[in-house]
């Protein structure tokens, strides 16, 4: 006998992770994100020069994210010239 959609939906739902909520400081963390325009990107590069990369920042301790920003926007300045 074949199971009814009813019987279908109950069991997927069953079988489902419940969904964490997020905590308040992931709540905190998006909302800062949203209102300062931060997005996630993702980047597949070699990983000698993403080894180097790190090593390079670390030795002048600086944030990779920073020195990124800095040569992002500086390309951006130098293509619109």
């Amino acid at each position: 006998m074949s199971k009814t959609i009813i019987e279908h939906e109950a069991e997927f739902h069953a079988a489902a992770p419940e969904k964490k909520r997020p905590n308040a400081q992931s709540r905190a963390t998006a909302k800062y994100e949203k209102k300062k325009g931060i997005v996630a990107k993702t980047f597949k590069l070699p990983e000698s020069i993403v080894k180097d990369f790190v090593k390079a920042c670390e030795s002048k301790n600086e944030a990779q994210s920073k020195v990124l920003t800095k040569l992002m926007e500086n390309y951006v300045k130098d293509s619109q010239s």
